[in-house]
């Protein structure tokens, strides 16, 4: 029984140690498997690195051009702030879920939202806890 057992073992090594040598011999596959994964990796790292990500965008109707709407919310760094001079089409943009949020200059304190977007949703209670210092429920 423990004859079988070694030359299980023996046949084993052996076709491992001609695989080995298969791959050290044949340096396309080698340099391939080795170097492939770090390209992998560093391909990877430079398509998804950018600078600063929002997760929201908001939109600040804005017809005279004056911008000086200080609510807490548009200073953070993850709000995308975009401007708007047109209402009709800021609030197309709203409901095409292409803005989260739309405030305006005009009527301070109000806000247009798509009730069907989490992330308006999410923006909401982020500009009221800002804004009061509690969300709604």
């Amino acid at each position: 029984m423990s004859n079988r057992f070694l030359n299980f073992w023996r046949v084993i090594y052996v076709l491992t140690m001609a695989r080995n040598k298969e791959f050290y011999r044949d340096r396309g596959v080698m340099i391939w498997s080795l170097l492939f994964p770090f390209l992998i990796v560093a391909a990877i790292g430079f398509a998804f690195a950018g600078g600063e990500q929002t997760v929201f965008k908001v939109g600040v109707y804005d017809p005279a051009g004056k911008a000086d709407l200080d609510i807490p919310l548009l200073r953070e760094n993850f709000i995308q702030r975009v401007l708007y001079d047109d209402f009709d089409l800021a609030v197309d943009q709203v409901r095409n879920f292409q803005v989260d949020l739309l405030l305006s200059t005009e009527r301070p304190g109000a806000y247009w939202m798509n009730e069907g977007s989490p992330a308006s949703r999410a923006a909401e209670q982020l500009l009221l806890a800002k804004t009061t210092g509690t969300a709604m429920q």
